[in-house]
């Protein structure tokens, strides 16, 4: 049996795509928020499915010919290789890691927030209780007035 090993992770195709996931940042803010959304009701192993879920859809049609994917994303997939190897346990232990409790930001509203960076687009991990019945374009009305305080706050 061969060791796939590669920087530390199961095979250089988890790598990769954990790589791409932290250093793009629609990427990393399309993950982490569905990281997020499912941190809070699911265990690892479901964070995993809906981490391949999302990458099949995002990745899928480079690797399926099915259509043809815009050429940064087409690179992505090249640079990852193969799907079906991906370890998306792995990568979902790393997305969930307690230590990123550090990076919450916590807005005088109660909304948090997992970004380091208050001005980011970020939506918040965990609203506040007044956020969770306003509509969607009232819902961002209250994120956007909460980020601000973030940043006048310097939380």
């Amino acid at each position: 049996m061969s060791d796939d090993t590669y920087n530390g992770w199961v095979n250089r195709e988890t790598w990769a795509l954990f790589l791409w996931i932290t250093n793009e940042e629609s990427l990393y803010n399309a993950y982490r928020g569905l990281v997020n959304l499912w941190a809070r009701r699911h265990d690892v192993p479901a964070i995993a499915d809906a981490l391949r879920t999302i990458t099949e859809l995002y990745f899928g049609p480079a690797f399926d010919g099915t259509w043809a994917l815009p050429p940064e994303r087409q690179a992505m997939a090249s640079d990852i290789g193969s799907l079906w190897r991906i370890d998306y346990r792995e990568i979902a232990e790393h997305l969930t890691d307690p230590d990123d409790e550090a990076n919450i930001q916590s807005a005088p509203c109660g909304c948090r927030f997992w970004d380091r960076d208050p001005a980011s687009t970020a939506l918040p991990m965990n609203p506040c209780a007044e956020a969770r019945g306003l509509g969607l374009t009232e819902y961002l009305e209250h994120v956007a007035k909460a980020k601000r305080a973030l940043v006048l706050h310097g939380r």
